[in-house]
This record gives C-alpha cells, sequence and structure tokens, in this order.
C-alpha cells in the first residue's frame, strides 16, 4: 500500500538481506531499505529536522521565525533558507521559499477544498519574493514573507539521513521520502539500485527505470497531491509569479543530483520554468544535475548524464530528441 503511494518505485534483488522499515514523517511516508538494525535513530534525526524546518509544527522553529518569535536560529533552518536564497537567484526565482502566504491559501487536504479568490492571491503575492530575505550575522530578517521550505525540505533532510547513517557506517540501502530517494549507496554485491519512475497521466504504470549507486532523486509532478473544482485539477506546485498551480504542459519532472536540496529545489524549479526554459537552463550548466521531464503530450526528455543508466519501458511515451 505504501509503495503505491511513492512517486517511484524501487526494486532490488541482491544477495544480503536488506530490512523494510515504513513510517510517517514529514507529511508523507518514510521507508527505508537498509541491512538488518541499521535503521535505529534514523526516524528521530527525521523527527528532529521536521520540527525546525515545518511550518506548521506548532512551536517549531520555522513556525516561530514565521509568527515573529525571537528565538536562536539552527545551523540546518540558516542553511537552508541561505541555499534555497541561492537556488532562488540562479532559477530567476521560478523556485522560492517565501510563498508562505500564498500556499497558506491552498488546502489540499481538505475534502471540500476550493479556489482562493483572486483578491486573496493578489495581496498574498505583496509579501512574497525572496529578494524580501536578509540573512546576516546567523540571523534571518523576513520583511514581511513567509517562508514555506515544502519544495526543498525533504530533499535537504534525505541528505541528512544519509549523512547520519554514514556515521553509523551504514553505506548500503536507499531510503524514500515520498517523492525524495536517497540511495544511501550499492547493493551489498556491487549492483546498482533499479528506480522505477511512475507514468504521471496513469499512475498505476511506470514509465522507465533509473540505475543509481548513490545521490538523491526528487520527484515533482501534478498527481501527487491536487484537487478538482468545478471540473478542473489544481495540484500543489504553484508559480510564483503568480500565485496558481503551474500549468504549463509538463506532468512530472525528475532531478537526480549528488546534492538532495538541490534536486528537490531544481524539481520544483524545472516544472514551474516549463519545458522549452528548463531545458535552457539546463544547457546553462548552473548546478550539477540531470533530469527528466515527461510532458502532459507524452514526449519525454531525457539528459544526455543518464542516457546511459536510464531505460525507457513504456510505449505510450517517445523519447525526444
Amino acid at each position: 500500500m505504501c509503495l503505491i503511494m511513492l512517486t517511484a518505485v524501487l526494486f532490488s534483488s541482491c544477495t544480503q538481506k536488506y530490512e523494510q522499515n515504513t513510517y510517517f514523517a514529514l507529511d508523507t511516508y518514510i521507508m527505508t531499505n537498509l541491512p538488518p538494525d541499521k535503521d535505529s535513530g534514523l526516524s528521530d534525526c527525521i523527527n528532529a529536522l521536521e520540527k525546525k524546518l515545518s511550518k506548521t509544527y506548532e512551536g517549531g522553529e520555522l513556525y516561530n521565525l514565521n509568527s515573529g518569535i525571537e528565538q536562536t536560529v539552527s545551523e540546518e533552518l540558516y542553511e537552508l533558507i541561505e541555499r534555497s536564497v541561492q537556488i532562488s537567484e540562479s532559477t530567476g526565482g521560478a523556485f522560492d521559499v517565501t510563498l508562505g502566504n500564498v500556499t497558506s491559501l491552498w488546502d489540499f487536504k481538505s475534502e471540500k477544498a476550493t479556489v482562493p479568490d483572486d483578491e486573496s492571491v493578489k495581496n498574498a503575492l505583496t509579501s512574497s519574493g525572496y529578494e524580501k530575505l536578509k540573512l546576516q550575522d546567523g540571523k534571518i530578517i523576513l520583511n514581511s514573507a513567509k517562508i514555506d521550505l515544502g519544495g526543498i525540505a525533504k530533499g535537504y533532510i534525505a541528505q541528512k539521513c544519509v549523512e547520519y547513517l554514514h556515521g553509523q557506517n551504514v553505506h548500503t540501502g536507499f531510503i524514500s521520502l515520498g517523492g525524495n530517494i536517497a540511495v544511501v549507496g550499492a547493493k551489498s554485491n556491487g549492483e546498482k539500485w533499479n528506480i522505477a519512475l511512475k507514468d504521471p497521466l496513469n499512475t498505476n504504470k511506470t514509465v522507465g527505470q533509473l540505475k543509481a549507486d548513490s545521490g538523491y532523486i526528487s520527484v515533482s509532478g501534478d498527481y501527487e497531491r491536487y484537487f478538482e473544482y468545478d471540473g478542473k485539477r489544481y495540484h500543489h506546485i504553484i508559480d510564483p509569479k503568480n500565485g496558481m498551480p503551474a500549468d504549463n504542459g509538463i506532468a512530472s519532472v525528475m532531478v537526480y543530483s549528488d546534492d538532495g536540496a538541490l534536486s528537490d529545489a531544481l524539481s520544483t524549479a524545472l516544472f514551474v520554468m516549463g519545458l522549452e526554459q528548463a531545458l535552457e537552463f539546463y544547457e546553462k550548466n548552473i548546478f550539477d544535475y540531470d533530469a527528466i521531464i515527461i510532458t502532459k503530450e507524452r514526449y519525454i526528455y531525457v539528459s544526455d548524464g543518464i542516457e546511459d543508466v536510464f531505460t525507457l519501458t513504456s510505449d505510450e511515451y517517445v523519447a525526444a530528441q
């Protein structure tokens, strides 16, 4: 049941026995596949970071920051917000963590979700914009903005999980945090893990498989969290320019990188950019990553760096040249 809910499904066959554990955190199902008895302490690590980085955890660090409560900012929160600003600048604002007031207008959990009115969205956008944030001497000045780290926190936490496991002398296995996967290391026999990418237009199917023995995979898709209102689907990937779900023909974006936070943030940014701009951005080589972009017209674009380790398995899609 948990596997069905994952954005990417992992399959393995190896000589060493791996132990699978599943628990709920970060508003998703966390699944680990690690050597026996090596998961101990990992959930505590995840929960501690969630308390710091979640905008909805009352009394948590980010919650207090957005509420104007004075506090000492932790190294993790400061580091992630600083990284977020850097990525926001590099992507021209396609990724922006200051959309807290905008995202608060959208409730993708409610069974009676509605679309916020234009005036409310317009007003919320006036307090958005990564340029508003000022980071100096370990302090974060919001200047009326509200921070939402939902587009980068899971990737960052995934990387912290791997660092924790390496510290425990664990160098094989994987962790899945919803649409974010951390590959801790190759299988015990040296083989790479097979990561199956879901079909965004039919999530009961997959479109292909990526082989990986390290790094971070993040997927952003319009099928992950959404609601339908008056016959139209509204998904959770918000365009910072207009405060509405991005609508540009892209169905999903997968980013593969050795930087967990970057992978997470760029999967959102490329989705928001749209196909043409996303392809142009990749060619600029600003960051070191690879990507797979799937369009609603069933074209799939695979970047050069992973052509040899990705196999298209669906005959319903066309590999774009």
